[in-house]
């Protein structure tokens, strides 16, 4: 056979494994279910494996699809259970048994549509958690995945044990921490503690309280009002910066051993060699800046 003619086989078999890949994949199996449900309710919903989207409408009306993929996927067993005020829903495997979600063995996603205004309660060992923009309390927790959160008009407690957590805005106090990933807040109308064993942080727009903890990675934050309390920005390997807004006061302890350095005088001073102390525009809540590994600096936020 010629090589032509051989690269053209190689092409046939590519295109046949392809044409069958989509096809074993057009056949997943998707369950759906619509439950009427008021704004206001609660979904709860725990589940051994996957990935979980939540979107929000202006319906009284939660749909729940389930999408199951892969030689073990009819393991899970799902169970939903609603009433006027709460949906719950329960993934388990069939007989108790663990898998890892690793794509081989099963892929489920559990996309669920809820009001605008709700709270939910999710649970996965297995996969990455998204929300919509959402009025309600969130709690997430996930043993292996990313979170990502629009804009939560309420209360967020969130975790994941291996991910990044990336929240576009909270008006509510923000809870969150990873053992290994970055996190990104883009507003916080509330207080902020968020703790990540490795990775950076960031904090925009804050306007309360910030605790921001890493052990690998580099911490920032800016404050563009008078915040409520003291706050602290620590990191064991990266640097740390703060942007402040005109104006706002603060008692600001800084300390790193490549240095310190300030647009803004504190207690009179732009700079100190491992150490800066004093008051920042007259003083007010104490600020805590701490790195083993990198520079610290103050920067004049122009707004």
């Amino acid at each position: 056979m010629s090589f032509a003619n051989t690269t053209t086989a190689w092409r046939a078999i590519g295109l046949m494994l392809f044409a069958l890949a989509s096809a074993t994949s057009a056949r997943a199996d998707v369950s759906a279910e619509s439950f009427d449900m008021a704004a206001g309710g609660t979904l709860d919903l725990d589940t051994d494996i996957g990935a979980l989207k939540i979107s929000t409408h202006a319906a009284n009306r939660v749909d729940v699809e389930v999408e199951r993929d892969g030689p073990d996927a009819d393991d899970l067993l799902v169970e939903i259970n609603a009433t006027d005020e709460r949906i719950k829903i329960e993934g388990r495997w069939e007989g108790g048994k663990k898998r890892w979600w690793n794509g081989k063995e099963a892929r489920v996603v559990f996309r669920i549509t809820v009001p605008e205004r709700f709270n939910v309660d999710l649970n996965t060992r297995g996969g990455s958690i998204e929300i919509d923009d959402l009025t309600g309390e969130v709690d997430a927790s996930t043993s292996g995945g990313s979170l990502r959160f629009g804009r939560i008009n309420g209360e967020i407690d969130a975790n994941t044990s291996g991910g990044s957590i990336r929240i576009d805005g909270g008006s509510a106090n923000i809870d969150v921490s990873t053992s290994g990933g970055s996190i990104k807040i883009g507003e916080a109308t509330g207080d902020v503690r968020a703790r990540t064993s490795g990775g950076s942080i960031r904090v925009r727009n804050a306007r309360g309280r910030v605790e921001a903890r890493t052990s690998g990675g580099s911490v920032e934050a800016e404050m563009l009002v008078q915040p409520s309390g003291d706050s602290t920005l620590a990191t064991s390997g990266g640097s740390v910066r703060l942007y402040v807004a005109e104006g706002i006061g603060l008692d600001i302890d800084a300390t790193s051993s490549s240095g310190v350095r300030s647009e803004i005088p504190v207690g009179g001073e732009t700079k100190g060699k491992r150490r800066l102390r004093g008051a920042l525009n007259g003083g007010g809540p104490k600020v805590r800046l701490e790195t083993s590994g990198g520079g610290v600096k103050i920067y004049q936020l122009n707004q």
